[in-house]
């Protein structure tokens, strides 16, 4: 199963370490693998310094991609603390449901 999101960066100084520990941090607790892509760029959305070479700035676009027998599961509440956390949302300020 794969489920994707396309969203956008909140985050005023866009995804430098802290978003990038915190997008880490819940994504761990979740048994998918999940992959974020910026342009011709796809990286493991469960690495910090991996999600940091996006050098995404604030409204950057990026499509999250969940993938694995689990995907399904992180479509739940993983997009909405991430929104909570104002660091990614989806177009429209909705969360990004997977």
């Amino acid at each position: 199963m794969e489920l994707r999101r396309t969203v956008h960066v909140v985050n005023e100084q866009g995804l430098h370490a802290r978003p990038c520990h915190a997008v880490v941090a819940m994504a761990l607790e979740y048994l998918a693998e999940l992959s974020v892509c910026h342009g011709e760029y796809q990286v493991n959305g469960k690495s910090i310094l991996s999600l940091m070479t996006l050098n995404a700035p604030q409204g950057t676009e990026l499509l999250l991609v969940a993938s694995g027998t689990a995907a399904g599961c992180a479509g739940g509440p993983l997009p909405s603390r991430i929104r909570h956390r104002r660091i990614l949302t989806s177009q429209g300020g909705h969360a990004p449901g997977l």
